[in-house]
């Protein structure tokens, strides 16, 4: 091999080093960018599934608390009802939740009562009238 032969298989050596090297730069640049692509795309979702998580979890904490609200204003009702009235038969008790209209105001509310404490002498009595009402 003559020396101009040498220098051509040198130069040939040479660009394929160049390509080689141009390949692996182009590789890793694009992992690079790819990674970095998806670790802003994880970011991004993630914050966004933790904004509609809180969102979802503010919306049930406020339905949560009014139902409760809604329930203790019920209970007051019933209890304000009790306070001014010396006695409160079960009729009267019927009317005052007929007119307020649970049933339709606060849907799943199955039922608002109340129980009378019954002396042990009475009792035959107290289911004799209960019966009696029907």
């Amino acid at each position: 091999m003559n020396s101009t032969e040498k220098d051509v298989v040198h130069i040939k050596s040479i660009s394929k080093y160049k390509i080689s090297w141009k390949a692996y730069f182009i590789l890793f640049a694009g992992l690079a960018i790819t990674i970095l692509l998806s670790l802003q795309s994880y970011r991004y979702t993630h914050k966004m599934a933790v904004e509609e998580f809180t969102t979802v979890c503010n919306e049930i904490e406020h339905k949560i608390t009014a139902r409760l609200h809604a329930h203790a204003l019920v209970l007051r009702a019933g209890a304000a009802y009790f306070s001014v009235s010396d006695t409160v038969s079960r009729n009267e008790w019927k009317i005052f939740i007929d007119r307020t209209k649970i049933d339709k105001n606060l849907p799943g509310i199955l039922g608002v009562g109340f129980s009378l404490i019954i002396p042990a002498g009475q009792l035959n009595n107290h289911i004799s009238r209960i019966r009696m009402e029907g």
